[in-house]
């Protein structure tokens, strides 16, 4: 009887211990996923190395003192006489300052405006009566279809066979030529003028 009873309490004892070891495995830390820490470590990286670019373009060229177009100044001028047909525009400097001079016509007045070819800035008006038998209305620039300043320059220092600095331009209706726009360019140090066909870029003279 004594022996059945140790035999019992043995085979108890066994069955605790085995049940304690059960549940020690089963709460043991599942092992580290390597694979999903190296991937949350490479995302932080690409995302810090990202180029601190804020995409403005760099504007410390934005005042170059560069002279403005004749389009420009044309602007300029029709926002102040929007009703008026511009008949002549000069070019030249004064004091050293570019410049552009244009008259235009409305009714029975003239408003000639001097522009500064740099900022813009109308310098001075001037207004008078206008005499209706002075102009025509073939003698009124239409811009639509002129070659540029630049491009009538380079054919006059082509003509003269000279690289001069430029001492300034005229445009408006040429008298002889039926009326047609032409620029009267001039060079410093030349005492010639150089003619030149607003629409064709022809030479038409040297003088």
């Amino acid at each position: 009887m004594k022996k059945w009873k140790m035999l019992s309490l043995v085979g108890l004892s066994g069955l605790v211990l085995a049940a304690c070891g059960d549940n020690t495995e089963t709460t043991e830390t599942p092992p580290t996923d390597d694979t999903t820490t190296d991937t949350t470590t490479d995302t932080t990286t690409e995302t810090s190395s990202v180029p601190d670019d804020t995409g403005v373009m760099d504007d410390s060229n934005s005042e170059t003192g560069e002279t403005l177009s004749l389009q420009d100044a044309v602007d300029i001028y029709m926002r102040e006489y929007p009703d008026a047909q511009i008949h002549k525009v000069d070019f030249d400097e004064d004091s050293g300052k570019w410049s552009y001079e244009i008259e235009g016509v409305f009714e029975n007045r003239e408003y000639d405006a001097e522009i500064d070819a740099v900022s813009g800035d109308i310098i001075k008006v001037d207004e008078d009566d206008h005499d209706d038998n002075e102009h025509n209305d073939d003698e009124y620039l239409n811009f639509d279809n002129l070659i540029t300043p630049t491009e009538a320059v380079e054919i006059a220092k082509t003509a003269l066979a000279d690289d001069s600095e430029l001492e300034g331009w005229e445009l408006d209706a040429d008298d002889d030529h039926n009326n047609r726009a032409k620029y009267d360019i001039e060079f410093q140090g030349h005492d010639r003028d150089v003619r030149v066909d607003a629409e064709t870029g022809e030479v038409l003279e040297i003088d």
